[in-house]
Order: C-alpha cells, then structure tokens, then sequence
C-alpha cells in the first residue's frame, strides 16, 4: 500500500473516531467516501471539500444562496480586517473620517449578512 494512501485511510480512521458518519455518496474527485461530522456538515476527507446534499430544487436554492452569503460573510471580514491592520499603522490623528465610514459601512453590512443567514437558516 502506497503512503499516500496509508494517510487517507488514517484521516478517514480518525474521522470516524472523531464520530463523523462515513456515508454511500463519493466525492467526484477524489471517488472516496464523504464524511457528515457531528456538526452536519459534509465533507470529502482527502480534499476538504464541503458538500451540500439536498433532496430537491427548493433545498438546492437555499443551499446555493447559504454558499453565496458565506462567501461574502468571509469577503466582508477580510476588507475589515484590512481596515483593521490600517487603522493600527496609524496615529489617531491621521484616521481620517472616510476610513472610519469605511468600517462603519462593512461592519452594517457584515451585520446585514448575518441577520439573513440567521433568519433565513437558522445559522
């Protein structure tokens, strides 16, 4: 047996020791066993890949928008840490007034953001 695969089988062993459910669905990469963690999320033990299993169109839709709204939750988060990192560099005599509506304006929409995947997920 291969080393490389030695290391997937132990990842797959660990997970399940982890108590994560290996199930009859493969990734379509890797053509491995997905894994469901305890947290419900699914996911592809050799290339970390996070599946979504949905039932119908209306599962599917939700799905595709709670991917998008992550996707910009992470975007959002890293422009305000850039703000971040600025507003550090700086005295606080040289912050200037459009930096901080700047942050202001990603924190309503990083608020925004997570008021919709909360309401409309349960997340």
């Amino acid at each position: 047996m291969k080393r490389v695969e030695k290391d997937y089988i132990k990842k797959m062993a660990d997970l399940l020791k982890a108590g994560a459910t290996m199930l009859s669905i493969s990734c379509p990469v890797d053509k491995v066993p997905l894994f469901k963690l305890k947290t419900g999320e699914v996911i592809c033990p050799i290339c970390g890949t996070r599946f979504y299993i949905v039932k119908d169109e209306a599962e599917h839709a939700a799905a595709t928008v709670s991917i998008a709204l992550e996707s910009l939750e992470r975007t959002v988060i890293s422009k305000i840490t850039q703000l971040d990192g600025t507003l550090r560099a700086l005295n606080a005599d040289t912050v200037s007034k459009d930096m901080l509506e700047s942050l202001k304006l990603w924190l309503e929409i990083l608020e925004k953001i997570r008021g919709l995947r909360k309401s409309s997920f349960g997340k």
